[in-house]
């Protein structure tokens, strides 16, 4: 007869059945959104607390923010936010134009300009649509330390 391994007592039990990915995806808004910032130490059991879920369920997903390179692991450290190096910032700052340039090139290539009240529009639902997404996960670094 097979047991169930023991829990982990720190280990607080689980309130939603989130899954890594849904939890990954919570932190890596988190680091975009610079409400956790380069070099900050993420301690999973605050995580845990935070999210309402097992601390298993936060390494996992802290070993997929790291294999997407927002997360490093430092030996009996724990992880961190990663610190992107300057090479790599500006890689990014560079992506980030081209972008731009490729979307300011689409527009002024369409036949007629989208009005500027279309444009507020679509802005709008951008907006709430982000909100309904954010809604009851308020990210508080200060409960994280």
């Amino acid at each position: 007869m097979r047991h169930p391994p023991p829990s982990d007592p720190a280990d607080p039990a689980p309130i939603d059945d989130m899954q890594p990915e849904e939890i990954g995806r919570l932190i890596a808004d988190a680091i975009l959104e610079r409400r956790l910032l380069p070099g900050r130490k993420l301690n999973e059991l605050e995580l845990s607390r935070i999210l309402g879920v097992s601390r298993s369920l936060v390494r996992f997903a802290l070993l997929g923010l790291h294999h997407d390179g927002l997360v490093s692991f430092e030996p009996n450290r724990g992880a961190f936010v990663a610190k992107p190096t300057l090479d790599e910032a500006h890689f990014l700052f560079e992506a980030i134009a081209a972008n731009e340039r490729s979307a300011v090139d689409i527009i002024l290539g369409m036949p007629a300009l989208p009005s500027l009240n279309a444009l507020r529009s679509v802005h709008n639902k951008q907006v709430k649509a982000h909100a309904k997404a954010q809604r009851g996960w308020n990210f508080s670094p200060a409960r994280a330390s």
